[in-house]
């Protein structure tokens, strides 16, 4: 999951550690903050990898690819860009996750 830190309404953080108390979907935290304290408070909290904007796109796909193993039970599958390919077929959109198990 892609979680912008810059929610209109919510604290990215407090978004975090909600998805913590019942999911370990993988969340790449994406912010223009790059003080070191946030990253380290983004991290505690239970994001994966923390990312500044601006970014490349081969970066962000690297950094989906070092995060995808770490907590990746086979169940989903994670999409970044146009479109991505699963067992069962693609799915197009900016950001999908699919879950393809029932999980």
């Amino acid at each position: 999951m892609l979680l912008d830190l810059g929610l209109p309404d919510l604290d990215g953080g407090d978004v975090i550690s909600r998805l913590r108390k019942t999911s370990l979907v993988p969340i790449i935290a994406v912010t223009a903050r790059d003080e070191v304290e946030e990253k380290v408070r983004v991290l505690t909290l239970g994001a994966d990898d923390y990312v500044v904007k601006p970014f490349d796109m081969a970066e962000l796909l690297a950094h989906q690819s070092a995060v995808a193993p770490a907590r990746h039970s086979g169940s989903e599958v994670r999409a970044f860009g146009s479109a991505a390919r699963t067992p069962t077929g693609a799915v197009s959109g900016a950001r999908a996750t699919v879950y393809t198990q029932g999980v």
